[in-house]
């Protein structure tokens, strides 16, 4: 009887523990976080997209407002507020084959992508959110520090950008950084295929 009990309490804690490791935690493969944030995304399912931001960290979203990029962090993606909160969240289909390679381009002369799909490229480190920084504080006394430039050069370093994008206009740019063994959602451009200026 004593040694049924033992098993059962083991049988209960093991089952717990499976229970708490599948809490929802973004995946420690790129591959897999990158389909499953877009997945969450297209779907815009809060609490998944949520699952992806990291409390310590949050997500800077890259937009532009007049004639320069501008940025802002956050905590957290709203659907229904989204940053900037004039400019809503795209929609955009794919059918989530991922290619590991060069990253796409916008034509504005054209209103289109160089190739449509979904795309990370590896091999680059994109520069947008430390270029913003620093020329908000050339042309617009942005006041930003070395420090928290040089803290986005840090980020930037530690991530890869992803392009999904469709023919419709469809697109979700954004950038996934390694932070303590898994993938973060980190930064969310919104100005690259943005032609306003």
């Amino acid at each position: 009887m004593k040694k049924q009990k033992i098993k059962y309490q083991l049988s209960l804690i093991m089952g717990l523990s499976l229970l708490a490791c599948s809490a929802q935690l973004p995946p420690d493969n790129l591959e897999s976080a990158i389909i499953g944030l877009v997945t969450a995304f297209k779907e815009k399912n809060q609490s998944a997209v949520s699952s992806f931001v990291s409390k310590e960290q949050g997500v800077i979203v890259l937009f532009r407002f007049g004639i320069f990029d501008q940025y802002q962090k956050t905590s957290t993606i709203d659907f229904e507020t989204p940053v900037p909160d004039y400019f809503p969240y795209y929609d955009f289909s794919t059918d989530l084959n991922l290619s590991f390679e060069s990253l796409p381009t916008y034509d504005c002369s054209a209103l289109e992508w160089t190739k449509i799909g979904m795309f990370c490229d590896t091999t680059k480190t994109s520069h947008l959110l430390s270029e913003t920084a620093k020329n908000l504080n050339t042309y617009m006394d942005g006041n930003i520090s070395e420090k928290e430039i040089k803290s986005f050069e840090n980020l930037e370093k530690n991530s890869h950008r992803i392009v999904v994008c469709d023919s419709t206009e469809g697109k979700f740019i954004f950038y996934l950084t390694r932070i303590s063994k898994r993938w973060y959602l980190t930064i969310i451009d919104r100005v690259t295929s943005d032609c306003s200026s």
